[in-house]
């Protein structure tokens, strides 16, 4: 974690003078906007480095030092060596009348974060937890998330499928793969007075699978302890009446064995098999969900629209705020995050190498026309599930982006179909753009056969950038604070063999021993704050003057139906468990942490 924000604070010294200009974000110079095609995360392209216009802000810089601050005075609270506690102390307490004055002076920062390192301030955090309240007790200045209270519940473990950190893995099925050897004698065990092919008929049944984990390899032990490799699946049945999702059972394996295939009973050999759903969950949404799909997905766009559109393009004008900060941080995280010795490679559970290769491969393999919101629910077969906070509250964004791209899009490319299309297709730096995407920024899926034809694929095209530069990142990101924060919740591996070979049941040790030792929770705990509380910026708020003119009611309609997503939201937090991730005052407007 240290080495992450000293990588972040590398130059702000540089930037704090640079300001931006009246209209508000601009990109840099053409030429600053370099492609770049690392061999960790081939074939993705990526900007050779941030601009000078990318980096961060003064604003931002004291808000991430707040969280920063917040996370330290925690693992001082947790753990410090007498020796050193006092000195750390007195460093802290000037950070923060640093910090409260709004005057942060980066080399503080960096010694701070070189001397929670270099004296080991976690000096025996390896030991091995006896029971959960040795987890609880690593919040001591954090708040211990609610989670905590009730995640072993069943109907909890459910709910993270359609409201937690990666709510978008589940799908519906009519039949059961034949590699997940469920039975009706399994079902009825947990849904006494129901069945297995009724629930199937009335379309009751959801699926989750973590294959892209199968077969991932697993670092040895050595410079981290032993982690195991895990690739489940889980099946779930809203219950005949009243709608409530539930697990039935869970295999830990991608291919059954006669040992692997656990129902829910609430033994702990079921405990341990919803917290392997729950490691693999967390792997698939820090690799994919959440870097691979927002992050890594949205960089093109940012290096192809500052090469080609510059900054007086309606559709750069449009897209450039929601693209500040994105480059610094990506640069910031490929370099330090998940580069050797990252938080990546210690919390997770296959090799830095391994995890990469599943970013990579998972975004090539997840074409952009096919992933607009409403496309991505259809495909998964989820509209008709009856408590899905996911779903109902990014469709109010999706709905709002859409309305204000439409209306700002049919300004420049005005008149009926016809004419409107033509000027897409006439439009020569569009369709340089188009091409750059394509052709250098390898963005999978994208375009009408190689152009930009009509003017709705471009207002669809334009609502998803922004979309998940801001609502799916949000959604993706900030519940790390809720969920990912406490390690029994969502442990970033497993450290032990599950079943036993000795095939008897486990007990609550072998639960235990399969959660992270302290050292592992803490750096998790570390990692996972820093990134899900700092907020910078706030979706649809623009820079003053930023759009002039007959822009301006737009921008206020675009306002006010935010305002109206977060009232509705409100509303339905009153009769729902609260799902509060996407409350307008939660979402950037871009990629900046």
């Amino acid at each position: 974690m240290s080495s992450f924000f000293s990588k972040l604070t590398e130059g702000i010294e540089d930037v704090l003078s640079i300001r931006k200009d009246s209209t508000g974000i601009h990109p840099c110079p053409e030429a600053m906007y370099q492609w770049d095609y690392p061999a960790a995360v081939n074939p993705l392209a990526v900007a050779t480095a941030p601009p000078p216009c990318d980096f961060p802000t003064l604003d931002w810089t004291l808000k991430v030092a707040k969280q920063l601050l917040i996370s330290k005075v925690n693992g001082i609270a947790i753990e410090a060596s007498e020796k050193v506690k006092q000195d750390l102390e007195d460093k802290m307490a000037d950070l923060k009348k640093a910090v409260d004055a709004g005057e942060v002076g980066v080399a503080l920062l960096k010694s701070i974060a070189s001397d929670v390192t270099q004296h080991g301030m976690l000096e025996g955090a390896g030991d091995r937890p006896k029971s959960l309240d040795d987890f609880n007790e690593l919040f001591k200045v954090i708040a211990l998330p609610p989670i905590a209270n009730d995640f072993q519940k069943d109907e909890v473990f459910a709910w993270m499928r359609v409201g937690g950190a990666n709510p978008l893995m589940i799908h519906r099925v009519t039949q059961v793969p034949d590699k997940f050897p469920v039975t009706e004698a399994h079902f009825q065990a947990v849904l006494a007075g129901d069945s297995l092919a009724g629930a199937l008929a009335e379309g009751r049944v959801y699926f989750v699978d973590y294959e892209p984990l199968d077969k991932l390899a697993v670092a040895p032990a050595g410079k981290y302890p032993q982690k195991y490799h895990y690739a489940p699946m889980a099946l779930f049945a809203e219950a005949k009446g009243t709608g409530t999702l539930l697990p039935i059972a869970i295999q830990t394996q991608q291919t059954p064995d006669g040992r692997n295939l656990f129902i829910a009973d609430g033994s702990h050999n079921w405990m341990i098999a919803k917290t392997i759903v729950q490691m693999a969950d967390g792997n698939f949404h820090e690799a994919v969900s959440h870097l691979g799909r927002t992050h890594f997905l949205i960089e093109p766009f940012v290096v192809a629209t500052g090469r080609i559109l510059g900054k007086d393009h309606p559709v750069s004008r449009l897209l450039w705020p929601h693209f500040e900060g994105t480059l610094f941080i990506n640069y910031s995280a490929l370099h330090s995050l998940v580069a050797p010795g990252g938080g990546v490679e210690q919390i997770l559970m296959p090799t830095l190498d391994a995890t990469l290769s599943m970013t990579s491969g998972q975004l090539q393999n997840y074409p952009i026309n096919q992933q607009f919101l409403p496309k991505t629910f259809a495909a998964r077969d989820v509209n008709d599930l009856k408590v899905y906070p996911y779903r109902d509250d990014s469709k109010l964004y999706w709905n709002a982006i859409e309305a204000w791209v439409k209306d700002y899009i049919e300004l420049f490319y005005s008149g009926d179909e016809n004419t409107g299309n033509q000027k897409v297709q006439n439009d020569a730096l569009l369709q340089s753009w188009c091409n750059e995407l394509i052709a250098s920024g390898h963005v999978v899926g994208f375009s009408e056969g190689g152009r930009i034809l009509t003017r709705d694929y471009l207002v669809q095209a334009v609502t998803m950038i922004i979309f998940t530069a801001s609502v799916q990142h949000a959604a993706v990101n900030f519940p790390q604070l809720d969920f990912f924060t406490y390690a029994p919740n969502l442990p970033g591996a497993c450290y032990a063999q599950f079943p036993k070979a000795d095939g008897t049941p486990a007990t609550e040790q072998d639960y235990i021993d399969m959660l992270p030792n302290r050292s592992q929770s803490i750096g998790q705990l570390d990692l996972a704050f820093l990134l899900g509380s700092a907020h910078y910026t706030e979706l649809g708020q623009y820079p003053a003057n930023y759009f002039s003119g007959v822009g301006i009611p737009m921008v206020q309609k675009f306002q006010a139906n935010i305002a109206a997503a977060g009232a509705t939201i409100d509303t339905r937090n009153l009769t729902r468990r609260p799902y509060k991730t996407l409350k307008p005052t939660g979402i950037p407007q871009s990629i900046n942490i």
